[in-house]
């Protein structure tokens, strides 16, 4: 399963953080450069992003150069505008009010690629209609995007393999799904990059996905303003009846239903890494790493029930009913196939 991703949060978002960011800037400055584009924000790839798009709307206007009377078409002509765009990149010139739209899609791929991989590559490989995917573009992406490249890598791996330089949207979005179901890498720690977006802006991750009690909060406003993610509940069911309950449907995580799995964290796509990295462990890497190499060394079912009960569904406010806790319980109940 996905968790729905909230696509007016998180525009509303980036929108705020681009507006606060901007501001600074632009109080003192008439344009931005290149080179300050490149250190605007402590998050890197947020500047590396600006810099993407503006290169690609840049090279947007070079392919649509077209007359009866030149030949465009020429090699000499085609290195002539090569080292043209490569001066021209060098001389980045941008007023606030074109930079602004810029720096607000850039914030928001960022802040998918941390919290939301999935969706952000989604959003690389979609195309209109029968467009087609090209490798060209994606290796020039590969060069600024500096967060969970492992899997843009591997996308483009899976394309080589295939010796594919361009591939349908829709087959695409097939490999694409092939490769977040088979990478081995785990993905990178999201505690940090949250940390680096809140101080510009507060940002927890039940922002950016669906949840009634939603609200924004503001780097200003006090941590007590904020409100629990979870309630209590104080009629958990437990753990026994939950792994009973997995034995009665259809298990989500995968077809194979009663297959025995040996290795909790070696069956986990990166996807499903993500969502309970995000939505069970308030985005700690290192806190999901422990509880999973814990759960994979559990000598019984029954350890195992008791741990995620104490530890988890009681302590830490899990709800019993989400489908995040559903898919993991799930997930470690198929050991004790």
């Amino acid at each position: 399963m996905e968790s729905k991703l909230n696509r007016e949060a998180l525009a509303e978002y980036s929108r705020g953080f681009a507006d606060k960011v901007s501001s600074s800037y632009f109080e003192t400055k008439e344009y931005i450069s290149g080179a300050d584009i490149l250190k605007l924000c402590e998050l890197k790839q947020i500047n590396m992003f600006v810099i993407y798009r503006i290169l690609c709307i840049w090279k947007g206007e070079v392919a649509k150069l077209k007359s009866p009377y030149f030949e465009y078409e020429s090699s000499e002509v085609k290195d002539e505008l090569c080292d043209f765009m490569n001066t021209l990149s060098q001389h980045i010139h941008v007023k606030k009010a074109d930079f602004i739209p810029l720096l607000i899609e850039a914030v928001c791929d960022t802040v998918l690629l941390v919290v939301s991989p999935y969706h952000f590559y989604l959003g690389v490989v979609h195309t209109e209609a029968d467009a087609s995917v090209k490798l060209v573009n994606i290796k020039a992406l590969l060069k600024y995007v500096k967060i969970n490249a492992a899997i843009l890598e591997a996308f483009i791996k899976k394309l080589e393999n295939e010796q594919l330089s361009e591939v349908k949207g829709s087959d695409a979005l097939v490999y694409l799904n092939e490769v977040f179901e088979n990478i081995s890498q785990s993905p990178e720690d999201i505690e940090g990059y949250i940390e680096v977006f809140s101080r510009v802006r507060k940002l927890r991750i039940e922002m950016i996905f669906d949840n009634a009690d939603t609200e924004f909060v503001t780097q200003e406003e006090p941590e007590t303003a904020q409100k629990s993610r979870y309630e209590m509940n104080e009629d958990l069911q437990t753990l026994n009846d939950q792994f009973s309950e997995v034995q009665q449907r259809p298990v989500l995580v995968d077809i194979h239903k009663n297959k025995k799995i040996e290795s909790i964290k070696s069956h986990l796509s990166i996807n499903q890494k993500f969502m309970f990295i995000n939505q069970l462990f308030d985005g700690s890497v290192d806190d999901f790493n422990k509880v999973v190499d814990f759960l994979d060394n559990c000598p019984s079912q029954a350890e195992a029930m008791n741990f995620i009960n104490n530890n988890y569904l009681k302590k830490n406010n899990w709800k019993k009913d989400s489908n995040e806790v559903n898919e993991f319980i799930e997930v470690v109940a198929k050991k004790y196939v």
